[in-house]
């Protein structure tokens, strides 16, 4: 009888998973230790941040569940998850998107397909991020900062891209998909709303406010307010897409929540209080109508919008009288001050028209050239040229030069190009949905330099390829 348990125990045993157990048994220890010693040294920050990783680090080995659970909780990771605080060279987004490509190579390696089918929007996004690499490496105003906007702002955002498009079968996790994207929904526009409310900012970033010219314009759980209000943006427009996209049936509750979640995201757009993102809610929302039923179908809801605009006459003129009126909307010293900062901007890419001044380089080089050596006439404040030239192309052909900006456009112009390719061969709602993530992205970029933000660029590009990915699964191309 024992001879026959051990033999049946014996041949249960695999050296393999006992070798794997063994390592992460040892790995544990190791990590148990080192993490007693950074407490002792008082260095707790860096022993969270570690253990944080590790647990990320376990859920590799499943990559699309560790992507749904980054959309839905990537604002509060990448506010524990960084080390220092001061200039991280630890943070949830890179431990992240290395994770996903070492999966993604393994799972290659595995399945012996080593080649990658880029396409012409992957490797114009590879080229314009490469470029702004080799000026921040090359150029004589390197910097840590520099070095960050070209890795975290523009490579990651790629390399996420090309995993999504290349490795993950979305159709399999569509509805874990929903599921994240209502509970970043749900997330974010309470927290906007209690920063609006008490001034009170609750994921406190180095050097980010909450306070611009007296007013209180809230970031929420992310890097800076442009993010806030572009990334709920981007993120009501894909939830209000995606369960056509995915073809997802949903019972009476689950699309009461799902209801709930876009207008959430909505709202939460308009608590950092842009002007350009509200104006690309409505170009947005007219112009996925249009595209998707027809231009027709905009008669009605355009003639209620001209009804409900004529009975709210009472309430504009009550609100017209407030100051956040007189110094938001109605100041005109807004716009001669972004025209100012627009004709310094194209100065600057003129005087430098080659290579540009060097990427992250803008603002040292204005203050250089323009710095203030008397105190102006206080009327003449909000006139004066700003800093940061408020513009993403304009500030990316003064900073990389004419050479830079071709690499950009172009990418830009690839990625309208398949968004609109897929609309007409696969999938229309998946290219449409896509037309209005860079239609937003690109329309709020013309007022405002958040296309160096890595947060956002993050889930613009994993938004597109989530919603192009998923149309051509079940829409092979025609063409």
């Amino acid at each position: 009888m024992l001879n026959i348990l051990f033999s049946e125990k014996l041949s249960k045993f695999n050296p393999s998973n006992f070798s794997s157990q063994s390592v992460l048994v040892m790995l544990a220890l190791l990590l148990t230790i080192l993490n007693a010693f950074l407490i002792y040294q008082n260095n707790s920050q860096l022993a969270l941040v570690l253990c944080a990783c590790l647990a990320i680090s376990l859920l590799s080995q499943k990559l699309e569940f560790l992507f749904c659970c980054w959309i839905a909780f990537s604002p509060l990771l990448d506010y524990l998850i960084r080390y220092p605080d001061q200039q991280a060279f630890i943070n949830c987004a890179r431990v992240f998107v290395m994770l996903l490509a070492l999966g993604t190579v393994a799972r290659l390696v595995k399945q012996d397909q080593l080649k990658l089918n880029l396409g012409l929007m992957e490797i114009s996004w590879l080229l314009f991020a490469t470029y702004t690499l080799l000026d921040c490496l090359l150029h004589g105003s390197f910097s840590f900062s520099t070095l960050k906007i070209a890795v975290d702002g523009f490579l990651l955002p790629t390399i996420l891209y090309i995993i999504v498009r290349q490795s993950f079968s979305i159709k399999e996790i569509e509805k874990k998909i929903l599921f994240a994207l209502i509970i970043l929904a749900y997330c974010i526009l309470p927290i906007g709303v209690y920063e609006l409310i008490t001034g009170i900012d609750l994921f406190a970033y180095p050097g980010g406010q909450l306070i611009y010219d007296g007013v209180i314009r809230p970031n929420g759980p992310f890097l800076s307010d442009n993010s806030y209000a572009l990334i709920s943006l981007l993120l009501a427009l894909t939830l209000a897409y995606w369960p056509t996209v995915a073809k997802i049936s949903m019972a009476k509750k689950l699309a009461w929540l799902w209801r709930g979640a876009v207008v959430s995201a909505f709202l939460a757009s308009l608590v950092p209080q842009f002007r350009a993102v509200m104006l690309m809610i409505v170009i947005c929302l007219m112009l996925g109508r249009g595209l998707n039923l027809g231009w027709r179908s905009l008669i009605k809801p355009t003639v209620l919008a001209i009804v409900v605009i004529i009975a709210a006459i009472p309430a504009w003129l009550i609100f017209s009288t407030t100051k956040f009126y007189e110094s938001r909307i109605a100041d005109s010293a807004n716009i001669s001050s972004r025209i100012n900062t627009y004709k310094r901007a194209l100065e600057i890419a003129r005087s430098n028209i080659i290579l540009g001044v060097g990427l992250g380089n803008y603002e040292n080089y204005f203050n250089q050239r323009w710095a203030i050596k008397e105190q102006p006439e206080k009327e003449k404040l909000g006139e004066l040229a700003q800093s940061t030239p408020h513009s993403n192309f304009l500030s990316v052909l003064a900073e990389l030069g004419i050479l830079g900006f071709m690499f950009y456009l172009l990418a830009y112009l690839a990625s309208f190009y398949i968004a609109w390719k897929v609309r007409k061969y696969n999938n229309k709602v998946a290219g449409t949905a896509v037309i209005l993530l860079i239609i937003a992205y690109t329309g709020v970029g013309f007022t405002l330099t958040s296309g160096y933000y890595p947060d956002l660029n993050l889930f613009f590009f994993s938004s597109m390829g989530m919603l192009l990915k998923r149309g051509l699964e079940d829409f092979p191309a025609t063409s």
